[in-house]
């Protein structure tokens, strides 16, 4: 009698230590799928309109995490609308509109909107991007929102994971979004809590209309004025959703530099451009150089995050900020004749 109850005992046991990992892997007949596949799709979103509100969360070191609530609205075809709540206030912080052709950014306590043709890229060109920069692998994900996904990794070339998407299994939409530092900790999380899809934003919501009195700013008009006489910088054509041109600093005329800030608030980006005949240093350590189509570009670890050095013909541009690799090399790509 004790022998078969210690059978049972250890039989019981083998079952609870192999059902861990039997539940991670998909079920027979089931292989995960292609990371590319999975990244074209998040990339290109679904064919479907949703709705749905995101927590976006920022990590710092030796600092309590920042968050805010973002109200989300898209269409197919490029169509969206952000609009970030402060707390319990009525009025939104920031809304961010893309109508498909153009990139507007409203604040209302300010009274501003700036306004700019939309930077577009295709998914394929994005996956390119990721491919240059990462090594991916695919695993389940568990549920976001209630729904179902596959976790795309991307690391550095035998490394650490840098990026995390999940991607849900149905749609496709990018649900959930972490990005870490050189050491491996988070530092922003962006994920869905509440979604709708399918869903059927009404249309006036990407047609951005302000009260009477707003300053309607080119894109490239700062927050705050400076006068930039000896060099006019050549500002990244894109941006991530939410952020805005803060500042244009002018150097001394001999060093023939600017220094052109942007942030969403939470984290922030600076650029420092100089002429072409002087040789900047790439702050930071673990340098690589990464190549995009005909263009290179050196990547470092900073203790903020990550730098980036781009050349073109006459001009050098340092990056330096909390974004993402992926992110930096997307703002480089797109600068102004740059390419």
């Amino acid at each position: 009698m004790t022998v078969g109850i210690k059978m049972k005992a250890e039989l019981l046991l083998s079952l609870i230590l192999l059902a861990a990992p039997a539940a991670a892997r998909p079920r027979a007949g089931h292989s995960l799928p292609a990371p590319d596949e999975l990244v074209l799709k998040a990339l290109a979103g679904p064919a479907t309109g949703y709705s749905g509100l995101e927590r976006v969360q920022m990590f710092r070191p030796g600092a309590k995490p920042r968050a805010v609530t973002v109200r989300v609205a898209a269409l197919p075809g490029g169509r969206l609308r952000r609009e970030t709540k402060q707390g319990r206030r009525k009025t939104p912080g920031l809304v961010c509109v893309r109508d498909g052709r153009s990139t507007s950014l409203y604040w209302p306590a300010r009274k501003r909107l700036w306004r700019g043709p939309q930077s577009i890229e295709t998914p394929e060109a994005g996956l390119a991007r990721l491919r240059a920069l990462y090594e991916l692998s695919v695993s389940t994900g568990g549920r976001v929102a209630k729904q179902a996904t596959w976790r795309v990794n991307l690391s550095v070339p035998g490394g650490r994971v840098r990026l995390s998407m999940w991607v849900a299994r149905l749609s496709g939409l990018l649900l959930k979004r972490e990005t870490y530092r050189p050491d491996g900790t988070l530092s922003r999380r962006e994920r869905f809590t509440k979604l709708q899809i399918p869903a059927d934003p009404v249309e006036s919501l990407f047609r951005l209309e302000v009260p009477e009195g707003t300053s309607v700013l080119p894109w490239s008009s700062p927050q705050t004025e400076e006068r930039v006489a000896f060099l006019p910088p050549r500002l990244p054509l894109w941006v991530p959703d939410g952020y805005m041109l803060v500042s244009v600093q002018s150097r001394s005329p001999q060093a023939k530099s600017v220094l052109v800030r942007y942030s969403d608030g939470a984290s922030d980006v600076s650029i420092e451009e100089v002429s072409a005949d002087q040789q900047p240093k790439l702050p930071g350590k673990n340098s690589r150089t990464v190549k995009l189509g005909t263009r290179e570009f050196m990547l470092s670890e900073t203790e903020q995050g990550y730098g980036l050095l781009a050349r073109t013909a006459d001009r050098v541009h340092l990056f330096s900020g909390d974004l993402a690799e992926d992110a930096l090399v997307r703002m480089a790509w797109s600068l102004e004749d740059g390419r």
